[in-house]
């Protein structure tokens, strides 16, 4: 079994996964897996380097639901960088494949761990970089 950081990763993948290709109903009660996921304050930054606060990333996803029907997102290589105390960064590959063909990023999550979180952990702070695909 994987750890909790690990886990998180996955399964919060695999919701966006479901969600865009709306496998997943279109529902607060479905919706709130990312809700509680992501911290007030977290903020993305895109590999094309601008910042997305945590409510307009919500917002563009919520409406996103169903939007590529054939969506395929899956993790390579999670790696647990630092932890200490209730702080946890770690650094995987994000893979996207539908129609239009497939793109890679590396990414670099913060986790702060919050007991009634998804696998007790909330996210912090992402950067994503683009890699290649294969």
């Amino acid at each position: 079994m994987s750890d909790p950081w690990e886990r998180e990763i996955i399964e919060l993948h695999a919701f966006f996964e479901r969600w865009l290709s709306g496998d997943d109903p279109p529902t607060d009660e479905a919706f709130q897996r990312v809700r509680t996921a992501l911290d007030d304050g977290f903020e993305l930054i895109s590999p094309d380097g601008r910042r997305v606060e945590r409510t307009p990333l919500l917002d563009r996803l919520r409406d996103a639901h169903g939007a590529i029907p054939e969506k395929r997102i899956w993790i390579e290589s999670p790696r647990l960088r630092y932890a200490h105390g209730p702080v946890q960064v770690a650094t995987y590959e994000e893979w996207q494949e539908d129609d239009e063909g497939r793109d890679g990023r590396l990414s670099t999550v913060v986790f702060q761990q919050v007991p009634d979180a998804p696998n007790g952990l909330v996210w912090q702070h992402v950067h994503e970089t683009w890699l290649e695909a294969p």
